[in-house]
């Protein structure tokens, strides 16, 4: 018991140290976030039409799969006992949001001919292409937009280390990414697009996305090879402390013997005096 303790005290300290990277880290998540909805937004009204309902249903994708990314994280996170690791998969997370960042381009480049093909047949029916259009948003934009979804419960998973702290630890999370997404709104809105145009800014998030997945990944895994030469060096002075036991053991093992037979020894005498005294009268 005194062992796992010492473990999972142990694992905890190393969480805690790279708490504050995790923190930075997300805050630059939620900027990047709302970088990529801007973006996204601003290609797909290019090839479905510009029109309210288009933008309205391109936020219900998005917004419905945060949703769904978070529930599906809430169910299956706690299996995950290491505190690192989930670390790690936030990391490759981040790195799966940027790599979908890269190929989103690519993909609207061939709904093009298709929607252009809807537009011009079902125009007259709105519900038709409504519907065509929700169903192709939502091809484009589940991947990234689950895979956001799901980081925040990952990280509250691994920064709430105690019930008594729930309420700050994730209000801290979903805070310091909720800041980061209004900045990303702003800067992308006002500056960034100006600045670099649509596709210097998606390069921009994209690499802040790629630096993010990265540290997180090898900040993990630093982490786990701290964790494996403290465990190892716990082992060998618990090994060290076996074997002190052992000669201990065998010591006292030694002693007893040595007491046995002195008093073994002991009791031969005594019965061989009692015999000369018996033999000596007769």
């Amino acid at each position: 018991m005194g062992k796992k303790g010492t473990i999972n005290a142990a694992l905890s300290d190393s969480a805690g140290g790279i708490a504050t990277l995790v923190l930075v880290c997300f805050f630059f998540s939620g900027l990047t976030g709302l970088i990529y909805e801007i973006l996204w937004t601003r290609m797909i009204v290019k090839v479905i039409g510009c029109a309210p309902f288009a933008v309205s249903i391109i936020l219900t994708v998005f917004m419905g799969g945060l949703g769904l990314g978070s529930y599906i994280a809430g169910r299956t996170i706690d299996r995950i006992k290491e505190p690192l690791k989930l670390v790690r998969i936030y990391g490759v997370l981040e790195l799966v949001i940027g790599g979908y960042g890269l190929i989103l381009p690519i993909l609207l480049v061939g709904f093009r001919p298709m929607y252009g093909f809807f537009y011009n047949r079902l125009f007259a029916h709105f519900m038709v292409y409504s519907f065509l259009t929700f169903v192709g948003c939502s091809i484009l934009l589940l991947v990234p937009v689950i895979c956001m979804g799901a980081t925040l419960p990952i990280l509250c998973r691994f920064y709430v280390t105690k019930l008594s702290h729930l309420g700050s630890h994730a209000g801290r999370l979903y805070g310091l990414n909720t800041i980061g997404a209004a900045a990303g709104a702003l800067l992308c809105g006002f500056w960034l697009i100006n600045l670099l145009g649509m596709y210097g800014t998606l390069a921009l998030a994209v690499v802040l996305n790629t630096i993010i997945g990265l540290v997180s990944i090898m900040a993990s895994y630093r982490g786990q090879r701290t964790e494996d030469r403290r465990q190892k060096t716990e082992d060998r002075g618990q090994k060290t402390e076996d074997r002190g036991q052992k000669t201990e053991d065998r010591g006292q093992k030694t002693e007893d013997r040595g007491q046995r037979t002195e008093d073994r020894i002991n009791g031969s005498c005594g019965i061989k005096n009692s015999d000369i005294r018996v033999a000596g009268p007769d």
